[in-house]
C-alpha cells in the first residue's frame, strides 16, 4: 500500500509497495492550508538538493491536492545557490553545525548515567500514518501515461498529452516516461553495446525531464533482473553510461514497463529521430 511512514533514519517517507519514492525531514501544515516540507542539508552547494524539490513538491501535490505545496529549506551559514532556488521555498540560514561536542562526549572515559531518551509531544503533533492521502496508485499511473504517449492515431508521440499540466505533474515526480523500445541491433553503434547483447535484445527508450525543464531521449538497458544501465547524453552530446542502483525504483519500473510493452511499442531509428525532432521544437517554442 501507498503510505506514509517514518523511516529508521527518522525521515517522513513515502513508500509504494515497500520501494521508497522520496523522503521528507519533516512536514507541517498552517491554518492557511499551505503543506510545508523541510529540507535539512550540512553541505555548502545546493545544486542536487535543487535537483530534488521538483520530485518532493509533485508528489506532495498529487496526494495531497488539498493543499498549497511550499517547502522550508534549512542550511548551513555560506551556503551558495540560496537565491536559486523556486518561489515555493522560504530559506533558513543557521550556524555550521560542529561535531565536537558530540566526539568529546563520545570519548569522555568518564562513567555516566543514561538517561531516557526524550520524545517531543505536543497536542499539534500528529503521527506520519494518519494523515489521509489522495489515492495515488505509482505503477499504474506511469503504465497509463506510457499507453497514453503511444496511443496517437497519427503520431509517434502524443505531445499534446506530454505537455498538458497534469502529465508534466507527473513527469516532475517520475522525471522520465518510457515511450517504446529498440532492438539493439539498430542503436548498437550509437550506445557502443558490445556483442554481450544479442541483435534483439530490448533496449527501452524513455524520454527525460532534465532540471532545466528541456525532455531528452534516454535509453536502459536490462541485463538481468537487477542489473541495470542507463545510456544518456551529457551536455557535449557524449553519451554516458550509468550502472542503477539494483535496490531503486528504476529497476522495478522497467521491469514493469518491459514486461507490459508488446510489439505496438517497437520503435526504429526513424522514430527516434521524429521524437528528437518533437521534442527540440517543443524546447525552441518555450523559450
Amino acid at each position: 500500500a501507498n503510505t506514509l511512514s517514518i523511516s529508521e533514519k527518522q525521515q517522513i517517507v513515502y513508500r509504494t509497495k515497500n520501494r521508497e519514492i522520496s523522503e521528507f525531514d519533516a512536514m507541517f501544515i498552517t491554518k492557511d492550508k499551505e503543506l510545508y516540507f523541510v529540507e535539512m542539508t550540512l553541505v555548502k552547494s545546493v545544486l542536487k538538493l535543487r535537483k530534488r524539490l521538483r520530485k518532493k513538491k509533485a508528489l506532495l501535490e498529487i496526494i495531497f491536492p488539498n493543499y498549497v505545496i511550499k517547502a522550508l529549506i534549512i542550511l548551513n551559514d555560506g551556503a551558495t545557490g540560496a537565491r536559486q532556488f523556486p518561489s515555493y521555498c522560504n530559506v533558513w540560514f543557521t550556524e555550521e553545525f560542529s561535531a565536537k561536542a558530540v566526539l568529546e562526549y563520545i570519548v569522555d572515559t568518564d562513567s555516566k548515567k543514561l538517561l531516557p531518551k526524550k520524545r517531543p509531544k505536543s497536542p499539534k503533533m500528529i503521527e506520519a500514518h494518519t494523515l489521509k492521502l489522495y489515492p495515488f496508485r505509482y505503477y499504474n499511473t506511469i503504465s497509463w501515461i506510457t499507453k497514453s504517449l503511444r496511443a496517437h492515431k497519427k503520431y509517434i508521440l502524443d505531445m499534446n498529452f506530454l505537455m498538458s499540466e497534469k502529465v508534466q505533474r507527473y513527469h516532475d515526480l517520475y522525471n522520465k516516461f518510457y515511450i517504446g523500445y529498440i532492438d539493439a541491433v539498430e542503436i548498437r553503434d550509437e550506445l557502443a553495446l558490445d556483442s554481450n547483447y544479442k541483435d534483439d535484445h530490448r533496449v527501452v527508450v524513455a524520454i527525460e525531464k532534465k532540471h532545466s525543464e528541456e525532455i531528452v531521449l534516454t535509453y536502459y538497458v536490462q541485463q538481468a533482473r537487477k542489473n541495470l544501465y542507463l545510456y544518456s547524453y551529457d551536455d557535449n552530446g557524449k553519451i554516458v553510461k550509468e550502472k542503477k542502483d539494483p535496490y531503486g525504483i528504476t529497476i522495478t519500473e522497467v521491469y514493469h514497463i518491459s514486461k507490459m510493452m508488446g510489439e505496438e511499442y517497437k520503435l526504429n531509428i526513424s522514430n527516434l529521430h521524429t521524437i528528437k525532432k518533437l521534442l527540440q521544437e517543443r524546447t525552441l517554442t518555450e523559450n
